[in-house]
């Protein structure tokens, strides 16, 4: 896997120990942002919660966070196989706080957003040909930070928890033009989750009032409102969802107020009942998946450590998130072709 060496990583308490593949490790990291993508810089510590997103065909996805200095970083990663291959670390500047947003729109472009100390949301596009500069998207203001995702059709989804605490939405024309934000409503009490929905659409998900899990479906003719998912769960950090893993099916992650990572299907219409997918995480693990044929990726933020859990056929163990400590550089057998 892309951290490169055994390495054991502490969770509140619990010591997870990942056989990692390896080959000779390369040399310390440079912490802090590289003047141009790199095998050799890493994330300065602590690194802020993460977010994921798949790109469009294949097999990757691309995980981002804020280090330290409140920067944003990313990095493509194939997740077709075990070990990952990670492309060169990429840093995006600016000064941010809380989670960033990455919304892939093509198998080369995508957009950063990210939210700035007083509470405006900026973007920057990433093409085949370059970056672009930081810019504000116009009327989106957040208490937190954003979600975002990429539909079909090139558009581009923006959800922001606003002053009252209700969710709003805008989205950015493939020709690059905004609409207005609109309300959703509801009381937020987390960072939501965008997903592409089984059978078209979107859904939105969020933790709402008594740390219930409340979805939110995209509809022909406008939004369905707030439902509470099936199954009872109970969240003190955000849900997140994956999907690609098979057609017509989206995976939720949330963690357990008693700490503890579980996952929720859609598929078929409706949803198939929590189950716990192991006991470790602390219950204030922040999270963001994704998911590619066959594939999930689940990151956790824990008291400024990052660290991954895949599903490969069966779940694995825990791992340092690469780029995300001095030492969690990929191998060269770990390097993917594309920066």
């Amino acid at each position: 896997m892309s951290a490169i060496r055994p390495w054991t990583v502490p969770l509140a308490g619990a010591v997870l120990l990942s056989s990692l593949f390896a080959l000779a490790p390369p040399a310390a990291a440079v912490p802090g942002c590289p003047p141009e993508p790199s095998y050799d810089y890493s994330i300065p510590e602590p690194v802020g919660p993460p977010a994921a997103a798949p790109v469009p065909g294949g097999n990757q996805v691309i995980f981002a966070a804020l280090g330290s200095d409140r920067q944003a970083y990313a990095a493509r990663t194939d997740i077709g196989g075990d070990p990952l291959r990670v492309a060169r670390l990429n840093c995006f500047g600016g000064v941010a706080t809380d989670n960033p947003a990455i919304a892939a729109v093509t198998v080369d472009g995508y957009a950063v957003f990210v939210r700035s100390s007083n509470g405006r949301i900026y973007e920057r596009r990433v093409s085949a040909t370059g970056t672009g500069a930081w810019t504000a998207v116009p009327g989106a203001v957040s208490g937190i930070g954003p979600a975002a995702v990429a539909t079909t059709d090139g558009r581009v989804h923006l959800f922001v928890r606003g002053t009252s605490g209700a969710l709003s939405y805008a989205v950015r024309t493939q020709a690059g033009s905004w609409s207005g934000f609109r309300s959703l409503g509801g009381q937020l009490l987390s960072v939501p989750s965008v997903a592409v929905r089984p059978g078209g659409g979107l859904v939105v998900l969020v933790r709402g009032p008594g740390n219930k899990i409340f979805a939110n479906y995209s509809l022909p003719d406008g939004w369905s409102g707030w439902q509470e998912v099936p199954g009872g769960g109970l969240t003190g950090s955000n849900p997140t969802a994956g999907w690609g893993f098979q057609s017509n099916r989206l995976d939720v992650f949330v963690t357990g107020l008693a700490g503890g990572l579980y996952q929720q299907t859609y598929s078929n219409g409706r949803w198939n009942g929590w189950h716990r997918v192991d006991p470790e995480l602390p219950s204030t693990a922040r999270l963001a998946a994704a998911a590619r044929p066959g594939r999930v990726i689940v990151y956790a933020a824990v008291e400024g450590v990052v660290v991954y859990k895949q599903y490969v056929g069966e779940w694995r163990g825990y791992f340092l998130a690469p780029y995300t400590c001095a030492d969690c550089l990929p191998t060269a057998a770990n390097r993917a072709a594309r920066s």
